[in-house]
């Protein structure tokens, strides 16, 4: 057998074991049900730009006269691409909570809802901005920046972990409430995760809490300081500079296209 040939056998192996490791089947899962949110929102930002457009740099059909009249279309295409693209973290992780469940044999809805809300525990609820000169800070408000595409890595890390911490939880029955027989099972089944999904939750804005106090850095900063900073740093200025975060996005439609033809 030639080398090329052994090394080729060697990473269809390794790929398949890749392809088949549950965290994995989540995320590829969860972004294949994504498709139609992600086209929708590609589509809008495209009609946006080369459609409604009437400011700016390049080509667009409402800079030609008498077109003027599609910038009115602008505020109805950009509604729908803020709930799409713009919360695309936030669907993320619901649904590779949902997925990653479904994989640990977890019943109902509650790991999407643990991921979702373990997700937002480690994000700053507050956004800073400047307002002739002065810096003020705007409480109880999520930025875009955490539901968009640049909150996605630490979506999905904190997806996966906090489902596992769940589902560990809930199948050592340790903090299991037993109720009466003649309490309907839906209510049961909610009592009976109370604790590892209190406890969930509190661990994931406890990592966060620490981070913040004690480095001054939130999950987000750090990821992204240490990471995402770094890696755009190297290809700045070079031809084959990319964003990290379409980087990222397009590995794994490109890993999931690769698995399809498998």
């Amino acid at each position: 057998m030639k080398f090329s040939d052994e090394l080729t056998e060697k990473l269809l192996v390794t790929a398949n074991k890749i392809a088949t490791q549950k965290h994995m089947c989540a995320i590829k899962n969860a972004f294949t049900a994504l498709i139609p949110v992600i086209i929708t929102g590609s589509f809008c930002t495209l009609i946006t730009n080369v459609v409604c457009a009437t400011e700016g740099n390049g080509i667009s059909l409402g800079k030609l006269p008498g077109m003027q009249w599609l910038s009115m279309f602008t505020d109805w295409f950009n509604a729908a691409n803020y709930a799409t693209l713009n919360f695309f973290t936030v669907a993320a992780v619901v649904l590779i909570g949902l997925e990653l469940g479904k994989l640990n044999k977890m019943q109902g809805f509650m790991p999407g809802i643990i991921a979702l809300c373990s997700f937002v525990s480690c994000l700053p609820s507050f956004v800073e901005i400047t307002n002739e000169g002065a810096v003020i800070q705007v409480a109880n408000v999520i930025g875009k920046d955490y539901t968009a595409s640049r909150g996605l890595f630490l979506g999905i890390v904190i997806a996966l972990v906090s489902v596992e911490i769940y589902t560990k939880l809930v199948t050592s029955e340790v903090m299991k409430i037993n109720m009466p027989d003649s309490v309907p099972g839906n209510v049961s089944n909610s009592f009976n995760v109370l604790f590892p999904s209190m406890v969930t939750i509190l661990i994931c804005a406890l990592f966060n809490f620490v981070t913040t106090k004690f480095i001054g850095m939130s999950l987000y900063s750090i990821i992204y300081t240490f990471l995402r900073d770094p890696i755009r740093e190297g290809y700045a200025g070079t031809s084959g500079a990319v964003d990290f975060d379409v980087c990222i996005t397009g590995i794994l439609e490109y890993w999931y296209s690769w698995q399809s033809d498998y």
